[in-house]
């Protein structure tokens, strides 16, 4: 409960009603330019003169650039701390050699710009905004600097810099009537053909307050006046607690209360009245203080008759009445006064509402004393309106709560359904892989039983070849050992072809035959070392039974015209360098038709057999393998 603070007499506020009213009665409102003020007529400084006065700041903005590209001097800095740019802006130190300023540049076809970036909030009051301009330092022109406060609604101003100018302060009010954004944006107007603007430093934003001194109240009646209204409101609070316990109806102080609630009106009266009489009129301070004595005294019978006609009254609708009633007109007069840095502005555009002047003051008093009146009756009416409508929102909020529970409920069954669904998924999953990795293993033990197969039969059927060939070299009654090293390089190179192609068609089974293959090529090897040496023993004893050897001029492709030599030896023929053309015919002709020709032919059908088997085709050129 405010109690009878609420008629705007709270402690300090007393002091501000006389010096606001004794602001209105002197000048107010008298606007003028700045130097710097060069078109805008809303750009203007409110002067007053009532008493003595001064003007404080209190600044809620400050950009000195000095950070500005890390406090060094640059060009074509794009990014700054507090503002955004849409043109070249270049960063240079002071001439004073202290800090940095920001030069904005534009172009021959763009204005160069510097926006707020920052959010900065203004209270609703009376601003100044001040910043430093510097000329380009250049070239002998003037530049133009145009400054905007709400995107020009509060301040549009432009100012022209002569190219010397170094550090010159612009300054501009305004005003905001509620909480605004401050929107503040430089604009560097007109082309540019020197690569150089105007230069921005130092740019701060205050909130200005009037520091009025005047009158001669004496501060010491006026604190102790505010501590016996707060000894009221303090027993107020206390005699409505009282109230609140007791339920006894007595009528019989209804009158009493009513006598005090016309007393505590009389009483605002009497303030306001005071009020009007101390502004403007020094002389009568004396007089005035007497008053404020006088009125002192009887708030603190008036204090101590309200406690004595209210001790245990249950009377509590019209306590809690005089009380709204009281708070009420501490509302609308603190509203109507003001703080009284505002009055020196907005007393005149009030006195239509509150109209505190001299010829009319009672008739405005109670105008607002029979709006107070209705205020309190509607405030009443509303109080019983209000409890059913709170008592109705928390029904509605409990039930919402409510809901909102059964509906957490439903989703986190839900939720809980679908994680039992998701590892039932995992579970099957994890099945079906380890099916498919079943099935994997014994396509792949089938592969390896097939291919190991495979491998065997073409070991058994290489080691019959392998074994026949044996037979044939022991047999074989030739001078020349070229003939079995040929063999043996043919019989490679046909199991290296034929090797090949099972590779390309079965990717997975060539890997296990190469290393069969790397295994046939070592005995092979080896066998051609042995055999080396057998041919050896094989052409001593054939020469020292005098048969005949046959003499093959081996790779005929590649000597030109081998036929002409064919006459110097009758076991004289010849094969191709590439794959042994003719070789196999002409050796068997030349052994002839005895038991080692027939042994011969055996190994050339084995061999068939085994190029068919992985591939080969039936083709006899792919069996002339000793070249």
């Amino acid at each position: 409960m405010s109690g009878i603070s609420g008629y705007g007499y709270s402690r300090g506020n007393y002091a501000q009603v006389l010096r606001a009213q004794k602001s209105n009665r002197g000048e107010h409102g008298r606007n003028e330019k700045s130097d710097n003020d060069l078109k805008d007529p809303k750009v203007s400084e409110g002067k007053g003169n009532s008493g003595k006065s001064g003007t404080e700041r209190v600044q809620v903005f400050e950009e000195n650039f000095d950070t500005a590209n890390g406090g060094r001097a640059g060009y074509n800095v794009q990014k700054l701390e507090n503002f955004k740019t849409t043109s070249n802006n270049d960063v240079f130190e002071s001439k004073s050699g202290k800090g940095t300023y920001v030069e904005i540049d534009g172009t021959d076809s763009q204005a160069g710009r510097l926006k707020l970036s920052k959010d900065v909030t203004l209270e609703a009051g009376t601003y100044e905004i001040s910043f430093e301009v510097t000329g380009n330092q250049e070239r002998d022109q003037k530049d133009k600097l145009q400054v905007k406060v709400g995107d020009g609604t509060l301040v549009d101003k432009t100012v022209d810099v002569d190219y010397k100018t170094s550090g010159q302060t612009v300054t501009a009010t305004f005003t905001v009537d509620k909480a605004t954004k401050l929107d503040l944006e430089f604009v560097k107007t007109g082309g540019n053909d020197i690569n150089r603007g105007v230069g921005v430093d130092n740019v701060k934003v205050s909130q200005l307050s009037d520091k009025k001194t005047g009158g001669s109240v004496d501060s010491e009646q006026l604190a102790s006046l505010e501590k016996k209204l707060a000894d009221v409101e303090k027993g107020l609070s206390s005699v409505k607690g009282s109230v609140d316990g007791n339920t006894r109806a007595t009528t019989a102080n209804g009158d009493k209360i009513d006598r005090l609630a016309k007393e505590f009106s009389s009483v605002g009266d009497a303030l306001k009245e005071v009020a009007s009489k101390v502004s403007g009129v020094d002389a009568k301070a004396d007089a005035n203080g007497k008053k404020l004595d006088d009125l002192n005294s009887k708030f603190g019978a008036l204090s101590e008759e309200l406690a004595s006609a209210l001790n245990g009254s249950g009377n509590k609708e019209e306590i809690e009445a005089l009380a709204k009633h009281t708070k009420e007109v501490a509302t609308r007069v603190d509203k109507a006064l003001g703080n009284s840095e505002e009055n020196g502005r907005k007393i005149d555009s009030l006195g239509s509402k509150f109209d505190i002047f001299a010829s009319d003051s009672d008739r405005q008093i109670k105008v607002l004393s029979d709006k107070i009146d209705d205020a309190t009756v509607a405030i009443g009416k509303r109080l019983d309106v209000t409890d059913a409508n709170v008592n109705q929102r928390f029904k509605d909020v409990n039930a919402k709560i409510d809901q909102s529970n059964r509906e957490d409920a439903a989703r986190d069954k839900a939720l809980d359904d679908r994680f039992d669904q998701t590892d039932k998924k995992i579970d099957d999953l994890g099945k079906s892989v380890d099916n498919r990795f079943d099935n994997v293993d014994e396509k792949l033990n089938g592969i390896a039983d097939k291919l190991g197969n495979e491998v065997t039969n073409v070991s058994v059927d290489l080691s019959k070849a392998v074994t026949e060939l044996k037979e044939v070299i022991k047999e074989v009654g030739s001078s020349n050992d070229s003939k079995l090293t040929d063999t043996v390089k043919d019989l490679k190179k046909d199991f290296n072809k034929q090797f090949d192609d099972l590779k390309s068609q079965h990717e997975a089974q060539t890997n296990a035959l190469l290393e069969k293959l790397d295994e046939v090529t070592m005995a092979l090897k080896t066998l051609s070392e042995q055999s080396n040496e057998q041919i050896a023993v094989l052409k001593d004893k054939l020469g020292g039974l005098g048969g005949q050897l046959g003499t093959v001029i081996n790779k005929i492709d590649m000597l030109g015209q081998g036929q002409a030599m064919s006459h110097r030896s009758l076991g004289l023929f010849t094969a191709a360098a590439k794959v042994g053309d003719g070789a196999l015919e002409k050796l068997i002709g030349l052994v002839g038709t005895g038991n080692t020709g027939n042994q011969l032919r055996s190994a050339q059908s084995r061999l068939q057999s085994v190029s068919a088997r992985f591939g080969g085709g039936q083709t006899t050129d792919g069996l002339n393998l000793l070249a």
